[in-house]
C-alpha cells in the first residue's frame, strides 16, 4: 500500500516539503479571492507547487523503489503545470491578456499533459526515467532520465525564461516608484529556476536531493510579500488597464505590419465586435473602417482626420488620431489609432447648416428696396438697375412680390383737379360752416 507509513522514513526534508505544500495551498486560497488575471494565474501556480511538493515529500521518505516511482509519477501533474502557470501569470501581469485565449492555453498545456501521461506509463517505455537507483547512505534516489524528460525540460525552461523576460521588461518600463514590486516578483521566479537547474544538471552538493520544491517555498514567500506588502496587483498594471478600458475613446494598437496588437472595449464596440475577435488580425480584415482610414491618408503628416463609417444603413463619423510607436532607436514599432465618435456633433452641424440654407433661401425671396432711387421729376417713373424707366407699380412688383396696389386720390389732388366736387364734399360734412 502506498500509504503504509511503516515503509516511510520522514526526514527534515520531507517535513519542509509538507510545509511548502501547506503554504502553497494557503496562498492559493488567498490569491483566488483577489481580482484580476495575474492573481488568478499566480494562485493556480501556487496550487501546482502544492501538487508537486506533497508527493515529493512522500517520495523522499519512501524506502522502496516502487514507492518512489509511484510518488514521482503522482508529482508530475504539478511538476509539469507549474512553469506553464508561471508563464501565464507573467503574461497577465505584463498586460498581454490578448494572448490568454482558451485556444492558446490549451496548446501550451499539451506538452505538460503528454509528459504526465509518459510519466504514468514509464514502466512500458522508460522515456522519462531509464532507471531509479537507491542509495544506501541517503534517502534520496538517483533518477536516470530518458530522452523525453529533456524535451520537456527544454519546454519548461523556455516558458520560465519567457516569463522572466516579460516581468523584466515590465520592471524597466514602469516608473521607478512601481519597480520594487516587479523586481520582487522576478526574484521569486529566479529561485525555482536555480533550484531545478542544480538538480537537473547535477550541480547538487547532495546527490539526488531535488532543491526545486524548497526553492518554490522561498518563491512563494517572496511572491506573498510582493502581493501583500507592496500591493503588487493593486498598482499600475490593473489601474492602467481599467483606465484604458473605461475611456470613451476607442484605442487600437497596431504593429509595424498593421496587425491589431491591442484594442479596448470601446473601439471594439464601435464595430459590434469583442476585443478577442480582432486582436491578432490584419487591420484590413479586422477593422471595418480601415479602407476609409487608408483613403484619408492618415499618418505623420496628417495625424488627425474625420472618417465616415456606414453600418446598417446609418453613417457614423469618427475623429481619428494617429500616433506613432517608436523604439529606443527612434524606429517605428507600430502606431496607435484613437477613435472618437463625433456622429452626434456632425448631425448637429448638419441640422445647423440646413437651417442656415433654409434662412438664406427665405431671404432670397424677400427682396428689399435700399439705396437712392432715380425718379423722373415729371412723370415720376423709376429707373431700374438696367437703366429702364418703369412705372412705380411695375418697379415695386419686381422687388416686392407680396405688394398689392389700390388706387385712390389724395385731398390735395382732389382740390386741384375737382374743385366743385371737393367744395360740395366739404359742405356736406359741415367743414365750411
Amino acid at each position: 500500500m502506498a500509504l503504509d507509513l511503516g515503509r516511510y522514513s520522514f526526514t527534515l526534508y520531507s517535513w519542509v516539503l509538507l510545509a511548502t505544500a501547506v503554504i502553497a495551498v494557503l496562498l492559493f486560497r488567498v490569491l483566488r479571492r483577489r481580482d484580476g488575471a495575474p492573481a488568478l494565474h499566480l494562485a493556480w501556480f501556487e496550487l501546482s507547487v502544492a501538487a508537486w511538493a506533497l508527493p515529493i515529500a512522500f517520495e523522499a521518505a519512501a524506502e522502496t523503489r516502487s514507492l518512489k516511482l509511484f510518488w514521482s509519477i503522482a508529482a508530475y501533474p504539478g511538476t509539469t503545470m507549474a512553469p506553464l502557470f508561471f508563464f501565464l501569470f507573467a503574461l497577465a501581469y505584463s498586460r498581454q491578456q490578448r494572448y490568454l485565449t482558451g485556444r492558446n492555453i490549451a496548446v501550451l498545456a499539451l506538452p505538460p499533459f503528454a509528459t504526465t501521461v509518459l510519466a504514468a506509463t514509464n514502466p512500458l517505455h522508460g522515456l522519462i526515467w531509464k532507471d531509479i537507483v537507491l542509495q544506501s547512505h541517503s534517502p534520496f534516489a538517483i533518477y536516470v532520465h530518458g530522452g523525453m524528460f529533456w524535451v520537456y525540460i527544454a519546454y519548461a525552461y523556455s516558458l520560465l525564461l519567457a516569463g522572466f523576460v516579460l516581468l523584466l521588461a515590465d520592471a524597466v518600463r514602469y516608473p521607478a516608484h512601481y519597480r520594487p514590486q516587479t523586481f520582487l516578483l522576478l526574484l521569486g521566479a529566479l529561485f525555482p529556476v536555480i533550484g531545478n537547474a542544480m538538480y537537473v544538471f547535477n550541480l547538487n552538493p547532495i546527490p539526488g536531493l531535488d532543491w526545486t520544491p524548497l526553492a518554490f517555498l522561498a518563491s512563494g514567500l517572496i511572491l506573498a510579500g510582493a502581493v501583500f506588502r507592496l500591493k503588487a496587483f493593486d498598482l499600475l498594471p490593473r489601474a492602467r488597464s481599467q483606465i484604458v478600458e473605461s475611456l470613451p475613446d476607442g484605442i487600437i494598437v497596431f504593429d509595424a505590419q498593421d496587425r491589431v496588437v491591442d484594442i479596448n472595449q470601446t473601439a471594439a464596440g464601435f464595430f459590434a465586435r469583442s476585443p478577442s475577435d480582432l486582436i491578432g488580425r490584419d487591420a484590413a480584415q479586422g477593422i471595418p473602417l480601415w479602407q476609409a482610414i487608408v483613403q484619408a491618408q492618415i499618418g505623420p503628416r496628417k495625424p488627425l482626420v474625420e472618417i465616415p463609417y456606414r453600418i446598417d444603413g446609418d453613417t457614423r463619423w469618427f475623429d481619428a488620431v494617429w500616433k506613432p510607436l517608436l523604439s529606443a532607436r527612434n524606429k517605428s514599432d507600430g502606431h496607435i489609432l484613437i477613435l472618437r465618435d463625433i456622429t452626434l456633433r456632425k448631425r448637429m452641424e448638419e441640422e445647423r447648416n440646413q437651417l442656415i440654407r433654409e434662412l438664406q433661401e427665405a431671404l432670397e425671396k424677400v427682396k428689399t428696396l435700399s439705396g437712392l432711387l432715380p425718379i423722373c421729376a415729371n412723370c415720376k417713373k423709376i429707373r431700374d438697375d438696367q437703366g429702364y424707366w418703369k412705372n412705380v407699380e411695375d418697379y415695386v412688383h419686381e422687388h416686392h412680390d407680396g405688394v398689392q396696389f389700390s388706387h385712390s386720390i389724395c385731398p390735395d389732388c382732389e382740390k386741384k383737379l375737382y374743385p366743385e366736387f371737393s367744395k360740395a364734399q366739404r359742405w356736406s360734412t359741415g367743414a365750411d360752416s
